[in-house]
């Protein structure tokens, strides 16, 4: 949904200031939700790595969770003072991961 949005961000933008309705976008900044849809996409490409029809996938969980985590720990530490909101989000993500992880394996 919200690379929906980043895909007409700018006709949006432009119907929102021709009616003087900027307020509704005007706290959306671009970059950030660019940002947010780089790293949600990592989600919905490891869902169609393991939604694969007539093959077993199921070993295939537990790596790509970790992997996914370790991407998005590197992500935060990348994003660290410049924009703390991403990296935050990127090791909230990480810490979610790892606790669904754990309860998995329990």
């Amino acid at each position: 949904m919200l690379q929906s949005i980043d895909n007409v961000f700018d006709e949006v933008t432009m119907q929102l200031t021709t009616y003087d309705s900027f307020e509704y976008i005007a706290n959306i900044k671009r970059k950030t939700l660019k940002s947010v849809c780089k790293e949600l996409k990592r989600f919905d490409d490891a869902t169609h790595k393991l939604a694969v029809e007539n093959e077993e996938t199921l070993h295939l969980v537990v790596p790509l969770l970790h992997e996914l985590k370790a991407k998005l720990k590197k992500e935060a530490v990348k994003y660290g003072q410049q924009n703390p909101d991403m990296c935050q989000l990127c090791n909230d993500l990480a810490r979610s991961l790892e606790d669904k992880t754990t309860a998995c394996l329990s």
